[in-house]
């Protein structure tokens, strides 16, 4: 920018001097602001207020939930309050019969806004990926509607094998056997690119005080070069004094 190289001429009066550094501290000012809110923008996470369930209940949002068995079930057996408020005000308010939904259409009210869809990632990543623009990606949220639950082998009491069966679930995991397993078989989530995803908005009340500061220069070289223009007329009224013999005279028309 033409702030950090100056300028190809330099002005000889003090007031041309005083405006053309007022208004290249304003420029610099504008630039640093700008690129001080732009990184900031950039690393700023995007705030969002629905993080649990309890959230997701007394949200104005609609719920939807993947219309499959053992999610029928669930909320007909849930024990916790949260998925039983989820399940009473949201899913079945209103008798509504469409809270059950195919993959493909819950996801798409998703991707309309204001919709929550219980769905499993292994089915939701795929269609995310190929449907959603990146921006839908980059504002979406995840909330877990339940803890995983751990597994274990089912083994005979004292079995002989089990020793056998952790000493090589151990090895498979340090080997990084089931990590590899698990990236292959599952799909990955949908990449955010935060850049595509930043709308940058600025006011006046992030730059106000270069204003401030290049309207304060601009007056000071406005009053700096009437001093100049009185000086000038008072030395040009002294010299044809001077050369006429007689004292400064000073002619005013009415």
């Amino acid at each position: 920018p033409f702030q950090f190289q100056g300028l190809t001429t330099t002005p000889l009066s003090y007031s041309g001097r005083i405006l053309i550094m007022s208004f290249l501290i304003m420029s610099l000012m504008v630039y640093q602001f700008y690129a001080a809110n732009l990184l900031s923008t950039l690393l700023m996470k995007p705030e969002t207020r629905i993080r649990t369930v309890e959230d997701l209940v007394t949200s104005e949002m609609r719920v939807g939930c993947e219309d499959t068995l053992y999610n029928r079930d669930y909320f007909k057996h849930a024990v916790d309050k949260s998925s039983r408020d989820l399940y009473a005000k949201k899913i079945l308010a209103g008798q509504n019969k469409t809270s059950f939904l195919a993959p493909d259409d819950g996801l798409a009210l998703v991707k309309d806004g204001g919709y929550a869809f219980h769905v499993e990632l292994s089915t939701a990543y795929p269609i995310i990926e190929k449907t959603f623009p990146v921006q839908s990606i980059c504002r979406m949220r995840e909330v877990k509607m339940y803890r995983t639950q751990p597994m274990h082998a089912n083994l005979q009491k004292r079995s002989a094998f089990r020793d056998m069966f952790d000493t090589c679930l151990q090895r498979l995991a340090e080997h990084g056997i089931l990590h590899r397993e698990l990236t292959f078989w599952h799909p990955r989530k949908p990449e955010c690119i935060e850049s595509s995803s930043v709308s940058l908005n600025m006011g006046l009340d992030y730059f106000y005080p270069s204003l401030m500061f290049l309207a304060i220069g601009m007056i000071l070289s406005l009053l700096i070069l009437a001093v100049e223009v009185y000086i000038d007329f008072k030395e040009r009224a002294m010299r044809v004094g001077k050369c006429s013999g007689v004292g400064p005279v000073y002619a005013f028309s009415p």
